[in-house]
């Protein structure tokens, strides 16, 4: 009996807590893409501009930004790099836009607007034409 009731209760409080973890992976990742934008905005002013936020690896075109990006000096020195995401997770970039750069205002050269997709949840992540990003949800079919 105590087994059984084990059973109903672990059945009960595995899913809920699932989500719970996804959702925290979810807006961790978006905290880091988000925190990206403003490091490569500031680093582009502080530099005269040239610097470039872009995806390591955007061989997949539904998921660019999945394996990690970096934000990138003028000359190429790496400044930062980000870990790809979190296994399940898809970050695409809606327009294909796998780079941006950003000139010595912190302005970026094109809009940007990421769909970070996890089961069960999603976020989009645009990018004002002024490079100020803003997180919103996304609808459930909104994601694959």
């Amino acid at each position: 009996m105590t087994i059984a009731v084990a059973g109903i209760l672990i059945g009960v409080v595995v899913p809920p807590f699932q989500a719970m973890v996804r959702r925290g992976e979810m807006a961790d990742t978006a905290n880091d893409m988000t925190m990206a934008i403003t490091f490569a905005r500031s680093e582009a002013a502080r530099v005269g501009g040239g610097v470039q936020m872009q995806a390591v690896d955007a061989a997949d075109t539904a998921n660019e930004w999945g394996p990690g990006w970096q934000v990138v000096a003028p000359g190429g020195t790496v400044l930062q790099l980000f870990a790809r995401a979190k296994v399940g997770m898809s970050i695409n970039g809606t327009d294909g836009v796998a780079a941006i750069t950003f000139n010595g205002r912190g302005l970026p050269n094109q809009n940007l607007t990421i769909d970070m997709c996890h089961p069960g949840t999603g976020l989009r992540i645009a990018m004002s034409a002024v490079g100020r990003p803003a997180t919103t949800h996304l609808t459930e079919g909104d994601c694959p």
